[in-house]
């Protein structure tokens, strides 16, 4: 006895049904979704000091999870996770999050929230400091992007690097009151 294929009709139920629980291929000529944008900007900085990045977003529907990896140059700069800092998408949403860096010279950030609509739009998703320690460019780069939906439906997502140059502080009458209150005694 032999087993009969699905009539087209089926076919067609069958592949939006798994599309729509992501789990299919696309339909051809259905609207998907545009992939949120992830982005870091271009800075500029002297060695020895420390500066603010945004991680921003454009594009965000229904963003509920997330995990982030940003790869940079350990001999330019060094990244401070408990500087992490939740972005105006945060203000009226509970949530979680954390940064790490293992040894392989990559932030990692992850993030989620238990609100069902999750992040909607774009602006600041999250600020983080990072201290100059050396002269030369470092990029900002995003090695990996995970966005989710939950239950566990992963969100289109691309990344825009970023980069910060970091160069020496030249001492001189013009910069000695900025150098004398990087290494002055606090008290």
């Amino acid at each position: 006895m032999s087993r009969s294929s699905a009539s087209l009709p089926e076919a067609i139920l069958l592949t939006v049904l798994l599309t729509a629980l992501g789990l299919g291929a696309a339909v051809p000529g259905a609207a998907q979704d545009p992939p949120a944008e992830l982005s870091l900007p271009d800075l500029n900085g002297f060695v020895a000091s420390r500066l603010r990045v945004a991680l921003e977003i454009a594009g965000a529907d229904s963003l509920q999870a997330g995990t982030i990896n940003i790869g940079y140059d350990p001999g330019i700069l060094a990244p401070l996770p408990p500087t992490l800092a939740p972005g105006p998408l945060w203000q009226s949403l509970p949530g979680i999050w954390g940064a790490s860096i293992p040894a392989d010279s990559v932030l990692r950030i992850a993030f989620s929230t238990s609100d069902p609509t999750g992040f909607v739009g774009s602006g600041v998703l999250f600020t983080f400091d990072v201290d100059l320690i050396g002269a030369g460019t470092s990029p900002l780069a995003f090695r990996s992007i995970l966005l989710e939906r939950t239950p566990d439906i992963q969100l289109p997502a691309r990344g825009r690097d970023g980069s910060i140059a970091a160069v020496p502080l030249v001492v001189d009458a013009t910069t000695w009151g900025r150098v004398k209150g990087l290494f002055a005694d606090p008290r």
